[in-house]
């Protein structure tokens, strides 16, 4: 199959096939080739996926990852983290559902582990949800994270990364996950995450140890700066 030009997509309308191909930086099928993705509000949440701004109405890189995450985990919506806020006398959950985009095949997202970032409070957790679903069409894996609010990084859910299906799963979703693992202990040094919830493909003990590649060298210094306390 040839990557590079996908002439017919039967699954995905033609904003969608222009956003997927974006991503995956694939040449665009001729229906898809003319289509100017802009970030907007669709405020009925029905017709195809589309770029919408974040939490912090940015229209940065994350819109095209949000717009792809939102498409793959699209069937299992009611199962992605969510919170509630009690606002006076009504309820507010932190994550919007969209009515479900008409398709010829529903795409099956497989649940990897989850993990929580922090307590910062009685009752207040930062969990996220890793995810790889099969992109037929595309011949493609795709790994997404799911929180339960937007706050951290302006949108509940957002695509990692892709791989082939000549990359076993276990390596694929590592390079995804680590790799976004590292770039926020870089950029922003964030801190291990606190608590491990659920296993899915990915063994709890395999999570740890993806984990302690990119703070091993921090939990080395604790234990050095520990140590040193009781001499």
């Amino acid at each position: 199959m040839n990557h590079e030009t996908i002439n017919v997509d039967p699954l995905f309308h033609p904003v969608e096939q222009a956003i997927l191909c974006d991503w995956l930086g694939r040449e665009r099928p001729l229906a898809a080739r003319d289509i100017t993705l802009k970030v907007e509000d669709n405020e009925t949440g029905d017709g195809p996926i589309t770029l919408v701004p974040g939490y912090y109405g940015d229209t940065s890189e994350f819109s095209l990852a949000n717009a792809v995450a939102r498409l793959v985990l699209e069937a299992i919506q009611q199962r992605l983290p969510t919170s509630a806020v009690c606002c006076g006398d009504h309820v507010v959950l932190t994550r919007d559902y969209a009515a479900k985009t008409p398709r010829k095949l529903d795409l099956l997202p497989r649940f990897l582990f989850q993990i929580n970032w922090a307590n910062s409070g009685p009752g207040i957790s930062w969990p996220v949800a890793y995810y790889l679903t099969w992109l037929p069409v595309y011949d493609v894996y795709v790994v997404t994270e799911s929180a339960d609010s937007p706050e951290a990084l302006g949108y509940c859910d957002r695509a990692l990364g892709w791989f082939d299906v000549d990359t076993p799963i276990e390596q694929g979703a590592k390079r995804a996950i680590v790799g976004d693992w590292q770039r926020q202990h870089n950029e922003w040094s964030q801190e291990h995450w606190e608590n491990f919830w659920d296993e899915g493909l990915i063994s709890t003990e395999k999570v740890w140890s993806w984990a302690a590649e990119v703070w091993e060298e921090e939990t080395d210094e604790e234990e050095a700066d520990a140590e040193s306390i009781f001499r």
